[in-house]
């Protein structure tokens, strides 16, 4: 057998231990959020807001929020992230209310894993990989409450196609955001819009509208807080630019 021969036959015999490797480790590693994932969002809108005291609610004025989601610890293949979400006047700096908690995340299925976060949830962090034309039981990305994502319609997003869906998520016990108005108590009221990439599961656009009212003897009383707000232009061209890279690796 000449030099050549087997040369050849030398790369052939890789090729058959090297793919086989591939797709049984690597692939499913890629498929996988990964171990230092983190994640950066930001919004603006408008929000009108009740101060101590006031007998009535604000005009609408700017708001700007940032999420972020930070890998704090592994266990496994569970990832312990850290989630922050904060609201604030650009103007003047003043917060208007923070979020903030702990999840455990299963790396594969994206779901919540009981006995790691800060609370026992259940159900989907995040859309999964290879999202359906279906609804889904998902956590809102602030941990701020449970609902239903409802598949409505496919929507080309900045030559990215997407999946659409809807949420609405009535009465979340809310007081703590809003320490001012203590003991009174907060109820809130969220509904909005998630543009997702289906083979990635990845979020590429998120509006949201939502209603904060004191609630008494159950119930709904004046509010306290209400606005709207989705991602910057700068955080839908970012999340685009991710799933699409993100889309090439599944």
């Amino acid at each position: 057998m000449s030099r050549t021969q087997n040369l050849v036959l030398a790369i052939a015999v890789v090729a058959l231990i090297s793919i086989p490797l591939w797709l049984l480790v690597a692939v499913p590693e890629l498929e996988k959020l990964p171990r230092d994932y983190h994640s950066r969002v930001d919004f603006v809108g408008q929000v009108s807001w009740l101060d101590p005291g006031a007998e009535k609610i604000s005009e609408p004025f700017l708001l700007k929020e940032t999420m972020t989601h930070q890998v704090l610890a592994r266990s496994g293949d569970v990832l312990i992230i850290q989630a922050n979400w904060l609201a604030e006047n650009p103007s003047s700096g003043e917060i208007f209310w923070e979020v903030k908690g702990r999840m455990g995340v299963d790396r594969a299925t994206r779901e919540h894993v009981p006995g790691f976060g800060d609370a026992d949830r259940e159900g989907y962090s995040s859309f999964p990989l290879h999202v359906d034309k279906r609804d889904y039981e998902l956590w809102h990305p602030g941990l701020l409450a449970k609902g239903t994502w409802v598949f409505d319609r496919e929507e080309v997003l900045r030559g990215l196609d997407t999946y659409v869906f809807t949420f609405n998520i009535r009465s979340i016990p809310s007081s703590e955001l809003y320490p001012q108005h203590k003991p009174r108590r907060v109820h809130r009221d969220i509904w909005g819009t998630f543009w997702v990439e289906p083979v990635s599961g990845h979020l590429v656009g998120h509006d949201e509208a939502w209603d904060g009212y004191f609630v008494e003897d159950g119930q709904k009383g004046q509010s306290v807080d209400v606005g709207g707000m989705s991602y910057t232009e700068e955080t839908i061209a970012n999340q685009v630019q991710i799933a699409r890279r993100n889309k090439l690796l599944i």
